[in-house]
């Protein structure tokens, strides 16, 4: 007998039983179902991309964390995020789209990152971005079409919104634009490590000296209670730098679009730390974390997103500005599981037909396929147990309603039903009525 290899999965990948599964698609239907909503249409980009395509996108930190390899001559790697792949198809397709260009992409990611809560090496993300608007409504349309897709989750949330232009600009008042995606990268890991390790990190490693530190934090420190009094401390910071003001008045006119466009004042957050530690990200960013605190302790941002509008030219001659966000599906399905909030259901069933016979007849099978045909998912079940192990096999699946249809019924041109849940049973069900029956039952 040959030796048996260990079933086991890689550090930071996973397998999902179907009740999770099940709950992710649930969640995708939703989350579609808004994007679309918006006017967003789907695309598809490859899993692999050469190399040279993703090198340099992100920042220092994703490139080492791309799973890389050769395949015969070629260098290729696994997408890191769904953002690179667009600018690249945009190049790529470019007589092909109309623009503005409004995509959603949901699909999976990979990245050699230290394992965490909610956080994968392999995870799912829905995108949507908007590619050719320099337009402020762009930008608003994405958080709200983010926002309201976690509405549509059922899911209590603050978007934290803060912009480059303004962070930018103080690093150029300091004379450190030249340094400035290292310290967005470094203040970007604020709520993971703290301030002072911050601060730490920017005198080592971005060799700053302290007094331009205390000066990179004064732009933090106008964090305000509220987005009001946050705009009174920027505006005596600002006053006379027109960079700052420039990014302080788009940061004014996108809260007012939102909650024009039905956000509520209370979900969006003016938060002065908000960096985003991509290097490709230009004006609005935010993050979005969960408001009730059991689901988001050390979880992270569940949906982040901003403006990039010199992406594209990395592939392309054709300037095109682009804003976009993503919802980190599994790790709000991780905070979810955690909490045991996950439905636990391991079908899609909503009847079973009982095998009551040794060969099931063709008007029980007939009965199955008009219910599958009404859109009904309909399940026979296999063999001729004894009915209560059939029975227990359907409550284990959580399968609501069985169905009985054997030669008594036949001759009487019937069925019957039965509730699992309530235990109520219902004989001699006329044929003709078979689905709007079969409907009632099971909702």
């Amino acid at each position: 007998m040959s030796e048996k290899t260990e079933a086991r999965v890689l550090k930071g990948f996973r397998d999902s039983l179907p009740g999770e599964s099940i709950a992710r698609s649930e969640m995708i239907k939703r989350i579609i179902s808004v994007f679309e909503n918006f006017g967003f249409a789907p695309i598809d980009t490859p899993a692999l991309e050469y190399t040279t395509t993703l090198l340099g996108s992100g920042s220092g930190e994703t490139d080492k964390q791309l799973f890389r390899f050769m395949q015969g001559k070629r260098d290729v790697a696994m997408r890191f995020d769904l953002t690179i792949p667009l600018a690249r198809y945009v190049a790529s397709n470019f007589s092909k789209i109309t623009f503005p260009f409004r995509r959603y992409h949901i699909a999976p990611v990979w990245r050699g990152e230290n394992p965490q809560r909610g956080r994968f090496r392999e995870f799912m993300q829905c995108d949507i971005d908007i590619i050719g608007s320099h337009s402020p409504l762009a930008d608003a349309e994405v958080m709200s079409a983010i926002s309201f897709a976690l509405e549509k989750l059922e899911l209590k949330h603050l978007l934290r919104v803060n912009s480059r232009k303004l962070s930018n600009g103080w690093f150029e008042e300091l004379d450190l634009s030249e340094k400035s995606a290292e310290i967005l990268r470094a203040l970007d890991k604020i709520d993971k490590i703290g301030p002072e390790k911050v601060r730490e990190e920017l005198n080592n490693k971005a060799e700053i000296a302290p007094e331009k530190i205390d000066k990179i934090f004064e732009l933090i420190d106008c964090q305000g209670a509220s987005n009001q009094e946050t705009f009174q401390k920027l505006e005596k910071l600002s006053s006379g730098h027109e960079v700052l003001q420039s990014g302080l008045s788009e940061l004014k006119k996108h809260l007012e679009i939102c909650q024009d466009l039905g956000l509520s004042e209370k979900c969006i957050f003016v938060d002065l730390s908000i960096a985003r530690g991509l290097d490709y990200y230009t004006g609005i960013v935010f993050e979005t974390d969960l408001k009730e605190e059991k689901l988001g302790e050390g979880l992270g941002s569940i949906a982040s997103g901003g403006r990039y509008d010199n992406l594209v030219e990395r592939f392309s001659n054709n300037s095109l500005a682009g804003v976009g966000a993503s919802i980190g599906l599994d790790r709000i399905l991780s905070a979810l599981s955690d909490s045991s909030l996950i439905p636990n259901t391991n079908s899609t069933t909503q009847v079973m037909l009982l095998n009551l016979e040794e060969n099931i007849s063709s008007y029980s099978l007939g009965i199955v396929s008009e219910l599958r045909k009404a859109g009904i998912n309909a399940e026979i079940f296999f063999g001729n147990s004894k009915l209560a192990q059939q029975f227990k096999y359907a409550e284990k699946k959580d399968i609501p309603v069985v169905l009985f249809s054997g030669s008594d019924e036949e001759k009487t041109n019937t069925f019957a039903i039965k509730n699992i849940q309530n235990g109520q049973q219902t004989k001699g069900l006329n044929r003709s009525e078979l689905v709007k029956s079969v409907a009632s039952a099971i909702s």
